[in-house]
């Protein structure tokens, strides 16, 4: 018998399911893979080594800046050093911005120094605040974000982009 008018595969092929290409835009889940650089080149945040970010775009979940730098992108795409000015990241900063707080207040902390971090509840919600100053009653706190006034330097590449499902656009957060 003669192989050459014998085929050993098929010819039939299914058709190619094409799978919609979405832009990073309002109310939809966005996946990255990121990092921010400071002015000097220093890592402030990054997803190498915990695994990527996912979060509802349009939401407060990320600044402003940083959203609006990856708008229109697609999955796979990369953003190599996109610049955000202070006032689209974590804003100005601003010197007034101080509190001063009861030692006690800190009772349950062994040890409080001048520049460490804490998580406070505020009348706008959680922050971030630095300790400038201790003394026995009082503790001078920086209600700024540690971040304020730095320009940010974002690396990205867009994972994945999918519409937010109703529950997730009616609570604000990603399931």
């Amino acid at each position: 018998m003669s192989r050459r008018g014998r085929r050993l595969f098929s010819t039939h092929r299914e058709p190619e399911v094409k799978i919609p290409q979405y832009p990073v835009q309002n109310d939809h889940v966005v996946t990255i893979d990121y990092t921010i650089y400071d002015e000097d080149g220093h890592v402030l945040d990054t997803t190498r080594d915990r695994g990527v970010l996912t979060y509802l775009h349009g939401s407060d979940m990320l600044p402003a800046g940083v959203q609006h730098a990856l708008e229109g992108f697609h999955a796979n795409d990369k953003i190599n050093d996109r610049v955000i000015a202070p006032n689209e990241a974590f804003g100005d900063y601003d010197e007034s911005k101080t509190a001063e707080y009861e030692a006690s207040l800190f009772a349950d902390v062994n040890e409080i120094v001048e520049g460490q971090l804490f998580e406070i509840d505020t009348p706008g919600g959680r922050k971030i605040v630095t300790v400038q100053e201790v003394d026995e009653q009082l503790i001078k706190v920086d209600l700024n974000h540690p971040l304020a006034g730095a320009t940010l330097h974002l690396d990205a590449t867009i994972v994945s982009v999918r519409p937010a499902t109703e529950e997730e656009l009616t609570q604000g957060r990603v399931f």
